[in-house]
């Protein structure tokens, strides 16, 4: 079902719900999600950590920047990993998990779902057993939404990392245009 269908569906369960971060609007593409401008990363707010040679040879630049606001009202941190292609792997993260406002999980995943619908693994938007995943203690629970094959033009992953504390919302592929 498209954005569309979505949108001006009369059923409660389908309309998109409003969501604080960035601005009100519904979102209709991933660059939508945030304040910064993913085609301008990155900038001299970066530091570059380190740069390794893939398997293949590749060069990849890796750079971190700490910012003084919440993307998507959770990331205070962004790292990139930049391709000598000029492609680039882009990861907001947040490194105290205990201090993520669960609501604010629900509004990105259910906007993420409004554009992508179910994720790779059928998960839709957010419900009673993913507030279970989230709260678990267990390292082993899985939690989140991966919309990463190939019919999706920027491939999308957001999980927590229960070992480091964090939330993560990853995103590849990201190119200048």
């Amino acid at each position: 079902m498209g954005i569309f269908n979505r949108i001006f569906r009369n059923d409660t369960e389908s309309k998109p719900q409003t969501v604080s971060f960035a601005d009100t609007k519904v979102k209709e593409s991933i660059y939508d999600f945030f304040k910064i401008n993913l085609e301008e990363l990155p900038n001299d707010t970066f530091v570059e950590s380190e740069t390794i040679l893939s398997k293949t040879g590749e060069s990849i630049q890796h750079f971190q920047a700490s910012i003084d606001y919440l993307e998507c009202d959770i990331f205070d941190t962004i790292e990139i990993h930049k391709f000598q292609n000029g492609s680039m792997n882009i990861s907001f993260k947040y490194y105290n998990l205990s201090k993520v406002k669960i609501n604010d999980v629900i509004k990105l995943i259910n906007s993420l779902y409004l554009i992508y619908g179910d994720d790779d693994s059928n998960k839709g938007k957010f419900t009673d057993n993913d507030l279970n995943d989230f709260n678990s203690d267990e390292s082993s629970i899985f939690f989140g939404r991966y919309w990463t094959n190939d019919k999706y033009e920027i491939p999308v992953f957001i999980n927590i990392d229960r070992e480091s504390s964090s939330i993560s919302l990853s995103l590849w592929g990201i190119k200048h245009k």
